[in-house]
């Protein structure tokens, strides 16, 4: 994470027990992830990766990877580390969002102050920038996209 994340502030001026905080949470959360191509190294392991040998389309190469076993892609390394900022720089990304209101009324419907003081907009769980990296590694191609194959002629 240092390598990737290095001269960015954010994780620069943080501690390392908020980095490793960070990079937990970031683990849990991408490890809890469905359809991870492949399947786990070990019966035993405690994360999902590493994973037996698998190969998948990486779109920017154009190109087939393969992933030897015990092997980690340097893609869902940064994800994990750009999750671990992502959580760093909004930490209640991490833990979800309710809403909370200061008042509201049923009959003739009125609300007021609405997630006042607390509203973080729309900061999501997981950045669009992490889910197009580990998008590749799932069996739906991330993004809720199914793999669609085709043949030139």
């Amino acid at each position: 994470a240092e390598t990737i994340l290095g001269g960015n502030p954010a994780w620069d001026d943080s501690t390392l027990g908020q980095k490793e905080l960070a990079l937990r949470t970031a683990t849990a959360i991408l490890d809890n992830q469905e359809g991870w191509l492949g399947i786990a190294s070990t019966a035993d392991q405690s994360l999902a990766w590493p994973r037996a040998s698998f190969s998948y389309f990486d779109k920017k190469l154009n190109r087939i990877v393969f992933v030897e076993e015990g092997t980690i892609p340097p893609r869902l390394t940064q994800a994990t580390a750009w999750l671990a900022l992502h959580y760093l720089t909004y930490p209640s990304a991490a833990t979800g969002y309710e809403a909370t209101w200061d008042s509201i009324t049923v009959g003739p419907i009125s609300l007021s102050n609405g997630n006042a003081q607390a509203d973080p907009g729309t900061i999501p769980r997981v950045p669009t920038n992490v889910v197009l990296m580990i998008g590749p590694l799932l069996s739906g191609g991330g993004l809720g996209k199914g793999i669609a194959w085709w043949r030139a002629n």
